[in-house]
């Protein structure tokens, strides 16, 4: 298998899971306190203020990251899947950007769908779509660039 292929499915099996617990998150502290009321980055008061935003980065990054630990079960095997037809059916059949994108988007919407199904969350939904939209798009930048994919 060749180096960028390798990196490719690699980037494409754990960026998923990332990105969709990053963006997950935010959605919920944006949520919570626009929409609710409630500041879930608040800090220790007693603490100096940058020691409190501080602790305020460094558990939104814990919460990601046990997001995408979460995930894994979850979106884990769609997202492997998804690396493996992205890098051998979809990049090499299909040459247009854009339709590319539009199956990586809808491939994103369904794996939002199944996990909705397994842990009832429909703001997840949106999430994986667009989750699989940028993915797409980072995967297919990589492809595009690769010198083992010119004629």
């Amino acid at each position: 298998m060749k180096k960028g292929r390798t990196k490719r499915i690699i980037l494409g099996c754990t960026l998923p899971l990332f990105l969709g617990s990053f963006l997950f998150v935010t959605w919920r502290v944006a949520q919570s306190y626009f929409i609710d009321g409630e500041d879930l980055l608040r800090f220790d008061r007693d603490l100096p203020i940058l020691l409190g935003i501080l602790q305020s980065i460094l558990g939104y990054i814990f919460v990601i990251l046990v997001g995408a630990l979460y995930a894994l079960p979850v979106s884990g095997i769609q997202s492997i899947a998804t690396s493996f037809l992205l890098e051998y059916v979809i990049n090499p059949k299909i040459k247009n950007n854009l339709i590319t994108l539009l199956i990586c988007g809808s491939l994103g919407l369904i794996s939002g769908i199944l996990a909705d199904w397994i842990i009832h969350e429909r703001s997840l939904i949106p999430i994986a779509a667009l989750t699989g939209v940028i993915v797409g798009k980072i995967l297919r930048d990589s492809y595009n660039r690769s010198p083992e994919t010119e004629s």
